[in-house]
């Protein structure tokens, strides 16, 4: 799966819900739930559910050295994908 740029600020598109998170990132949702939950994706809580910043988690990745050497074509493609290890 390829993750596209972030887009630019205040474009509607910059903010995701836990779904459409999960479907960007590739993931199923309940993992995208837990991670958030367990502060190790950048999220809010509004209300019941979860808002993502595509601008923050490709921060967050491109920033974590864990992920470095598990998906280095995360930091230069922008692919998030467990295939390409």
């Amino acid at each position: 799966m390829t993750v596209d740029k972030a887009p630019s600020q205040g474009s509607a598109n910059e903010f995701l819900n836990t779904q459409e998170c999960a479907d960007w990132l590739g993931v199923p949702r309940y993992t995208v739930e837990r991670e958030a939950r367990e502060g190790r994706l950048p999220a809010r809580k509004v209300g019941r559910g979860w808002r993502f910043s595509r601008t923050a988690i490709l921060e967050h990745f491109r920033g974590s050295d864990a992920d470095v050497h598990r998906h280095p074509q995360a930091l230069d493609g922008e692919q998030l994908d467990a295939s390409s290890q």
